[in-house]
């Protein structure tokens, strides 16, 4: 499961890559800003949605995963944990 672990859908075989895209200058902390996202196709067998979530300037590949969960979750009717 990896870092995908925040976009498990129970029920859907999915498949997905996340990442983290640093740019720019280092801040106060000598870090370097960054970007999440989050790539997948679902259900892996038989591709009905494939999706990128970008988020600019985010908490990395998480937050891309939380959004890419409720994008599956809506797009195949399952409830919220």
């Amino acid at each position: 499961v990896g870092t995908a672990y925040t976009c498990e859908v129970e029920g859907i075989n999915m498949g997905g890559k996340t990442g983290t895209a640093e740019y720019g200058n280092p801040g106060s902390d000598g870090k370097l800003p960054s970007h999440g996202w989050f790539v997948a196709a679902a259900p892996i067998d038989n591709p009905e949605l494939a999706l990128v979530v970008f988020v600019e300037n985010g908490r990395g590949a998480q937050e891309a995963g939380e959004l890419a969960e409720s994008i599956m979750r809506y797009h195949f009717r399952v409830p919220a944990k």
